[in-house]
């Protein structure tokens, strides 16, 4: 019973870290993907207009 109830919450401990490790990972691609928009827009590589605009 002991034993189970371990292996339990090395299970659940398991899996916060992973979820933990998978948020961080997220935050860190929207970290680069933000860094890049700025140096884009800091660089003059945009464009603004309307979707039609975009497209033409």
């Amino acid at each position: 019973m002991i034993r189970k109830h371990l292996f339990r919450r090395e299970m659940q401990f398991s899996l916060q870290v992973k979820r933990k490790r998978l948020a961080e990972s997220k935050r860190e691609k929207i970290k680069r993907r933000a860094e890049e928009a700025v140096a884009n827009y800091e660089s003059g590589n945009v464009t603004s207009g309307s979707v039609d605009d975009l497209f033409e």
